[in-house]
């Protein structure tokens, strides 16, 4: 009677995720940014590896949040970083840009909804991603689109150069189980 008892308990917590549940934390991440200027044939690149967060797996679900630190943003120009950081991203008061991926069921390849909060500013997003399971955890590769103007970034523009107000974003990381 106790078997049977302890098997369907475990039968349950199977069921309902508890033993399925896995936290992934954030241990190796790559962060670029793709912005075209006017004229066309200019291509402003930025990088960082300063991404931290959490991806969470419950059952068949997958969700999570991210955090970049923006004063860690380079594009090989000191004095466009510094124009990019002070006068377009304000990070002296805006330090930090998250994406909150909202629950969803994963497929290798897909699209999925999430939020994006910059300059203080939430909007939801399509994310396009390709994912892989590891031994420890989880490879991701994500791009998304957005336009700076939704987050109140103005355009920037240098010596009669504009950038487009739509910016490319690829984050690649790999997450590890706790």
């Amino acid at each position: 009677m106790k078997n049977l008892l302890l098997l369907i308990t475990l039968i349950l917590f199977f069921q309902s995720g508890i033993l399925n549940a896995a936290t992934m934390n954030i241990s190796k991440s790559n962060v670029e940014f793709i912005a075209k200027g006017f004229p066309s044939f200019l291509k402003i690149k930025g990088k960082s590896q300063k991404l931290v967060g959490s991806l969470e797996k419950n059952d068949e679900m997958l969700s999570g949040q991210i955090t970049l630190d923006l004063n860690s943003l380079d594009t090989g120009i000191e004095l466009r970083d510094e124009h990019m950081k002070k006068n377009y991203l304000n990070t002296g008061e805006f330090q930090t840009a998250v994406v909150t991926l909202m629950p969803f069921k994963p497929s290798p390849i897909g699209t999925t909804k999430a939020t994006l909060k910059l300059r203080n500013v939430e909007k939801e997003i399509d994310v396009n991603y390709e994912l892989e399971d590891t031994a420890s955890g989880l490879k991701a590769k994500t791009n998304f689109e957005i336009n700076i103007t939704d987050f109140k970034i103005p355009v920037p523009e240098y010596q009669g150069i504009t950038v487009a107000k739509t910016v490319k974003l690829n984050i690649n990381l790999e997450a590890n189980k706790k």
